[in-house]
């Protein structure tokens, strides 16, 4: 406002050369042959932009004007935003009005309307442009505090403060560990699995050959229960079969998660974990469908597995955010 005051405060003709000398100036810069013209010529040119170059500068001067005047008003929040905008407006519209006041009272200038419709346009537009820019950060800030908060409760649900980056770390390298445990298990069983079917196939064979005789004996009955017995499968297996299914599920739509947040620079070694993830529960529940433990207990491990794979691909999304 005091800069706006000094400049009305200037005569006519001060105001002028102000304005020529700047306009004199971008032409050296802009007009490269300027120099090399008749003096008459360059009073020509610069007065031809005159008009021009003093409406813009009123126009850019109370840009600034509302550029200022949009942040101070905008921390009042016990008042409503959109009155905030408009005090702002008023104050600028104020301003420029007793500014065109001021220039009936110095030499050779003059009050007009147009000039304050000017002013005002240039408060407009940039108080226009912050409430703009305002708006975004304010959506931008939005969504990080919610994001932010999501993952404070994920933390809280997952047991007080939830895992830092090094707590990650060192269960990751655990899960490493068991990775490599569990891929030997599961070669182990793979193995075993394989002659089973060894078995199975001799004892089918034998039963087909023993059948091929007309009297059925007592052992062909005993060989028949024997293979029915390697062939069937326990509930409780169906049931872990089931589990893994369901996991191998979850760990696709947490792949998709990661992956479709474009490229990053992690989302390889995520994808890695999380399938890796997948395979120790994979083995976990391999083993405990296996044991010798109740029938209802071995459901409630292979259900424990599921949870617990759940929550570690959730810890890993909740890190990448």
């Amino acid at each position: 406002m005091g800069v706006i005051f000094y400049l009305s405060s200037q005569t006519a003709e001060v105001s002028s050369e102000t304005s020529g000398s700047i306009i004199e100036t971008l032409f050296k810069f802009f007009y490269p042959g300027f120099d090399g013209l008749s003096a008459f010529r360059k009073e020509e040119l610069v007065a031809s932009l005159q008009f021009a170059a003093r409406k813009s500068a009123h126009c850019s001067i109370y840009g600034v004007l509302g550029v200022f005047s949009f942040l101070t008003f905008v921390s009042y929040r016990r008042i409503a935003y959109s009155a905030r905008i408009f005090i702002s407006l008023a104050v600028c519209l104020i301003w420029a009005v007793s500014d065109e006041i001021h220039q009936l009272f110095v030499p050779g200038r003059s009050c007009e309307a147009r000039d304050v419709l000017i002013d005002f346009c240039g408060s407009l537009l940039a108080v226009f442009v912050m409430a703009l820019f305002s708006r975004c950060v304010k959506s931008i800030y939005k969504r990080i505090k919610t994001v932010t908060q999501n993952g404070s409760d994920f933390q809280k649900n997952t047991g007080g403060c939830g895992m830092s980056k090094k707590e990650l770390l060192e269960q990751n390298i655990q899960l490493f560990d068991k990775l490599t445990a569990a891929e030997e298990r599961i070669s182990a069983l793979e193995k075993q699995l394989a002659e089973r079917d060894n078995e199975i196939i001799v004892l089918k064979n034998e039963r087909e050959r023993l059948e091929s005789k007309l009297n059925a004996t007592p052992p062909l009955k005993a060989l028949e229960a024997k293979v029915e017995k390697q062939a069937s499968v326990s509930p409780e297996i169906e049931y872990g079969a089931a589990v893994i299914g369901k996991i191998v599920v979850e760990a696709a739509k947490y792949i998709n998660r990661v992956t479709s947040r474009g490229e990053q620079e992690y989302t390889k070694e995520l994808i890695n974990l999380i399938l890796g993830r997948t395979e120790v529960a994979k083995s976990e529940i391999l083993g405990i469908v296996s044991s010798d433990a109740a029938a209802d207990e071995k459901k409630r491990g292979a259900d424990v597995q599921l949870e617990q794979a759940k929550d570690y691909f959730e810890s890993i999304i909740a890190q990448v955010q």
